[in-house]
């Protein structure tokens, strides 16, 4: 029983990396620029697991405020075989607003990637929030964060918008 919850954990864990880091549409602009103050809601610690039994040995989130309007977002990640959290990957973060939904702006430091990663941000209560990357069969690249902004707001109605796969975040 236990060696199936470490396959359904594993499975979890790399369905959400998959979705969180590959899957989703990266932009040489972000949405907007870092204007939106912080929101103390998402700062913390956050698990892809809401079974708190399984919260030690699973991926989780520490966001913490970086500056007024940026965050800084550490993803932990557990190795199974060291047993034990692998070195942080970092990201910096911030929020921007389209037609009253919220969208975080990503990008890793350290990466030989220079782009954003964009997903939607629902919060849902002070213990759930949901993040929806954008897809990544969206081709357009975009020179502005205003033309980008212009694409999300036609576009964000629309279900194929996003990645199918969305990655609930518990404390």
């Amino acid at each position: 029983m236990k060696t199936l919850k470490n396959h359904l954990a594993i499975i979890t864990v790399a369905s959400f990396l998959m979705v969180t880091l590959f899957g989703c549409y990266k932009s040489k602009v972000p949405v907007s620029p870092p204007k939106m103050k912080i929101d103390k809601r998402i700062l913390g610690k956050w698990y892809t697991t809401k079974n708190k039994k399984y919260q030690k040995k699973n991926t989780y989130y520490f966001i913490t405020k970086l500056n007024a309007r940026k965050y800084v977002i550490k993803k932990y990640t557990w190795n199974y075989s060291k047993k034990k959290y692998r070195k942080p990957t970092v990201y910096h973060g911030h929020l921007s607003k389209v037609r009253g939904k919220l969208f975080m702006n990503m990008k890793q430091l350290k990466s030989y990637e220079k782009k954003f990663g964009i997903n939607l941000l629902t919060i849902h209560s002070k213990k759930n929030i949901e993040i929806i990357p954008l897809s990544g069969n969206i081709k357009e690249q975009f020179n502005s964060s205003k033309e980008l902004k212009r694409f999300i707001k036609k576009y964000m109605h629309l279900s194929f918008f996003y990645e199918k796969n969305t990655s609930k975040l518990y404390r």
